[in-house]
């Protein structure tokens, strides 16, 4: 492991300490109260073309790091016809999204451009992306996974994340 991966890995924990220090911890959850963690990681799937699939597996193993809290759900302003790069950059920073990503910087995880020009070409593109966002994934950019945003982040952002990332395809986002 190189010291810039190292120095990566450090950043992103302390972003993402920092980010998830805000919640609320005060109400009582299942995962407190002695229940099983809500959040799970899929299994790695494959669709025909041997693209990573969107379904969910049984038997996915806990998300590391969540502690046995249940997440805080994120929620924005009401879906509006055309999402403006800035809002959607606002939404991918309250939702905790660049904790780990960027648009051109690999952090802990991939670059939204290298993922937007992975999984562009898939005809269910859309769904794949929606996926792993909302079940999380492990195994499809190396071993680092990414754990299940969903419920803390509203489908309907989730659906809006993904779109905004699929649109990066093809532009210079620097």
């Amino acid at each position: 492991m190189t010291i810039n991966t190292l120095r990566a890995c450090l950043i992103g924990g302390i972003v993402l300490l920092s980010a998830c220090s805000d919640r609320d911890t005060s109400t009582p959850t299942p995962a407190r109260q002695g229940g099983e963690q809500a959040a799970a990681i899929p299994e790695q799937t494959t669709t025909e073309t041997g693209a990573p699939s969107a379904q969910p597996q049984e038997g996915a193993s806990p998300v590391a790091g969540t502690a046995g809290e249940a997440p805080s759900v994120v929620e924005t302003a009401p879906e509006t016809a055309t999402d403006t790069r800035e809002e959607m950059l606002k939404l991918a920073r309250s939702s905790g999204c660049l904790s780990c990503h960027q648009l051109d910087k690999p952090l802990v995880g991939p670059t939204w451009n290298d993922v937007a020009k992975k999984y562009r070409p898939e005809k269910n593109a859309r769904m794949i992306l929606i996926g792993s966002i909302h079940n999380g994934s492990r195994g499809k950019w190396g071993r680092m996974s990414m754990p299940a945003q969903s419920p803390r982040v509203t489908d309907t952002n989730i659906e809006r994340l993904a779109d905004f990332i699929l649109s990066l395809a093809g532009q210079d986002n620097s």
